[in-house]
């Protein structure tokens, strides 16, 4: 009994000296099985030679709180900093998520810029939370947003060409460019929103929708909203419900 125990003793230290810094990457963007003691004793030790991959890891793991680690946008600042000079990987992503969800004024700034640089760069993430702030109201520029979509919205990525239509419906629409907004809507015809129909249908129904849009068609407008209703979207039923379109039936519990 007493081998068997030092046996087991044995393969456990084994295992745990064979853990590598890219076990804890795969584990962080895919498993998330490793032990925290076990990942934090790697990255935080001098035992690798890869300084920049455990600076990297590490701002991800402070910077979303993984592993039960306290979440601390100062720790992961403390490790990416070193990493945006040799522009390592997407450090232009993590620098901007985390730098534009502090309340930081100059911070949020800074995280906002890295965000376009990422996105310009072809970082579709960036892009995401690029656009996130937008619809929160949190990023006022949508010209150069509009300008970064209409680069990325045909690579492929439905949400990003919803997200380019939503954006430079704004932009046209302020603008009153009409022909902008026909080449808007013929380059998203292109694209197959297969899984995303009612929210195509209900991109549609705002180039027609709004009053002061040169494309302002009721007709249109109404036959789109009620696709995009039909394809189960919920944002269309609610509006038709507002506009007396539909019965504003009570929610069965």
């Amino acid at each position: 009994m007493k081998l068997i125990m030092s046996l087991l003793i044995l393969f456990s230290f084994s295992l745990k000296a064979e853990l590598t810094l890219k076990d804890i990457e795969v584990d962080i963007f895919k498993e998330g099985k490793l032990k925290k003691d076990d990942v934090m004793s790697l990255l935080l030790s001098d035992s690798h030679e890869d300084k920049n991959l455990s600076n990297y890891l590490l701002s991800l793991v402070y910077g979303y709180g993984l592993y039960g680690v306290e979440k601390s946008i100062e720790k992961s600042e403390y490790y990416f900093l070193p990493l945006l000079d040799l522009k390592y990987r997407d450090v232009f992503f993590v620098a901007g998520t985390f730098w534009s969800n502090s309340s930081n004024p100059e911070k949020f700034k800074r995280g906002v810029m890295f965000l376009e640089k990422a996105s310009e760069e072809g970082d579709l993430d960036a892009l995401y939370n690029l656009y996130s702030l937008y619809n929160h109201g949190r990023y006022s520029n949508k010209d150069k947003l509009g300008d970064i979509l209409g680069r990325s919205y045909d690579k492929g990525d439905k949400e990003i060409a919803l997200q380019y239509g939503k954006v430079m419906m704004d932009v046209l629409i302020e603008n009153q460019d009409k022909l902008g907004m026909l080449k808007v809507l013929d380059n998203l015809s292109r694209i197959s929103f297969k899984g995303y129909e009612g929210e195509y249908y209900y991109v549609l129904a705002g180039f027609y929708g709004y009053s002061n849009s040169p494309l302002y068609d009721e007709e249109k407008r109404d036959y789109y909203l009620i696709s995009s209703y039909e394809n189960g979207y919920y944002p269309a039923e609610k509006l038709m419900i507002g506009m007396g379109m539909l019965p504003n039936l009570p929610i069965e519990k």
